[in-house]
């Protein structure tokens, strides 16, 4: 679970008004839910009005029924507060009051899923030295944590047991921290209690946990090789459809150097090699001799500046995209880090695109009753005038339509067949002119005369074809009448 921000506050829901409150801090807005708790962003208030944000996770109400689990919960969660580490997300407090619930560390930034699921849907791989500066920070924390001693010299024996990308935490300081120090041990706990069987992140398990057998320090920089070789090659080592399957994949499968798989530098190959060994005495033996073969291959280490340009760059991005209400990524983007990497981005834009949507919706409606109340008033507007031809003695009449004073002129009756009841003559609409007024539409019966008005000349503007007959031969005058010779 991601214990931070990664876009702006407002892009996440905030919770009732007046905020609710856990013991001395309130809680102002969801940041992740899952399978075990929800995250909020909250806020301890201070003397002389100083203001603390602090990310509160908050067990589900299930958990808190188990009385087991709440115990090893506070044990975990107390354990985990004695880290004190630049490299580590820092456990503030711990409460059994309303809620079961612990406070952490604010970390403005992205996690290390987030940062390589942004460069896949780029197409691009994060830079060698990067990823060096990141892997070394987050070894050194697993150190603190592994190193941590009781008053009396006695060790904790604390191993995280939850090494994944998704806990990597990168600040826009470029500073890299592990977060969920000892939670993960309490889930493990609880969740075979429950249910006999471990759970987890099964791509990061190493084969011991499992196997179910003891765990120490190893398991974790077990975990960290897988995440240096999914980095480097950018894609996941150990993944199918089931957890079952990926189980035999994590006990049986052949792991590839990362050089052979994709241009990776051949000199992470070996330290990767002996990282990811089967068993635990072949491997590292503790975060910093693993630390330190990094910094031996060779590489420039990028310092913590070029570290939080590179993340401050992709996290104004990734602030203008969720602003803009553009997915960052696609469902087949995502198979690079499944879990909750990205979980934040994907709810703010979720909503973000439904309110778009229902306002596109809106707006399409609004327009569309827009253009049909429009197109049935031109309609009733620009319908064209009808006369019946009853009205005219079934045949029809010839208009004729002008600014000037109108004369109508009626054909002669034709040889045509009789016009239907029911059809209808269309008459054009007269014509306007500015300084005139509009022409009188002036319908002639056949049987009446027309006749002129004064100082009017009669014409009939294209009169209808007449039949053309030959001229008649003309007589002989009886005077020049000859008979034929015979």
């Amino acid at each position: 679970m991601n214990h931070k921000v990664a876009a702006p506050l407002e892009t996440f829901p905030r919770v009732s008004e007046p905020p609710p409150t856990l013991g001395q801090y309130e809680l102002l807005r969801e940041l992740a839910s899952g399978g075990m708790a929800t995250v909020y962003l909250g806020r301890k208030r201070g003397t002389g009005g100083l203001e603390n944000l602090v990310a509160i996770k908050c067990c589900h109400p299930h958990l808190r029924r188990d009385p087991a689990f709440v115990t090893m919960f506070l044990d975990e969660a107390r354990l985990a507060s004695r880290i004190h580490h630049p490299n580590v997300v820092e456990t503030l407090d711990v409460g059994d009051d309303d809620a079961l619930y612990f406070v952490m560390q604010y970390v403005e930034g992205m996690s290390l899923a987030e940062w390589l699921s942004q460069l896949l849907a780029q197409n691009q791989r994060i830079a060698e030295g990067l990823l060096l500066r990141v892997m070394i920070d987050s070894l050194a924390g697993l150190h603190a944590a592994h190193e941590l001693h009781d008053p009396d010299g006695n060790s904790f024996r604390l191993v995280h047991r939850d090494v994944s990308p998704q806990n990597l935490l990168i600040g826009l300081d470029g500073v890299t921290r592990i977060a969920d120090f000892g939670i993960a041990k309490a889930e493990s706990r609880a969740t075979r209690t429950r249910t006999g069987q471990v759970k987890g992140k099964t791509g990061y398990m190493p084969p011991e946990q499992i196997l179910g057998e003891p765990l120490d320090r190893r398991a974790d920089l077990y975990a960290a090789g897988v995440v240096l070789w999914e980095a480097l090659v950018g894609r996941r080592l150990f993944e199918s459809e089931s957890d079952a399957a990926t189980i035999n994949q994590v006990l049986n499968a052949e792991i590839p150097a990362p050089s052979t798989v994709t241009n990776a530098s051949p000199a992470f190959d070996a330290l990767v090699q002996r990282a990811l060994q089967f068993q635990a005495d072949d491997r590292y033996a503790t975060a910093v001799e693993f630390a330190h073969a990094l910094e031996n291959t060779g590489l420039p280490v990028a310092s913590h500046r070029a570290v939080g340009d590179a993340v401050s760059a992709m996290y104004r991005e990734q602030v203008h995209h969720l602003r803009n209400g553009a997915m960052l990524q696609s469902a087949g983007q995502l198979v690079l880090l499944p879990g909750q990497a990205g979980q934040q981005q994907q709810v703010a834009l979720r909503a973000n695109w439904l309110k778009r949507t229902k306002v596109v919706s809106l707006v399409a409606g609004v327009v569309g009753i827009a253009l049909l109340i429009s197109s049935i008033w031109v309609l009733r507007i620009r319908r064209p005038a009808s006369i019946s031809p009853s009205l005219i003695g079934g045949l029809p009449s010839v208009v004729v339509a002008s600014p000037a004073p109108v004369v109508s002129w009626v054909p002669p009756p034709l040889a045509a067949a009789p016009i239907a009841e029911s059809a209808e003559v269309p008459v054009r609409k007269p014509a306007r002119t500015p300084r005139q007024k509009p022409a009188t539409l002036v319908v002639v019966h056949p049987s009446v005369e027309v006749t002129a008005r004064a100082s009017t000349e009669v014409v009939a503007p294209n009169p209808p074809p007449v039949a053309s007959t030959p001229p008649a031969r003309p007589r002989a005058k009886p005077s020049e009448f000859r008979p034929p010779d015979l």
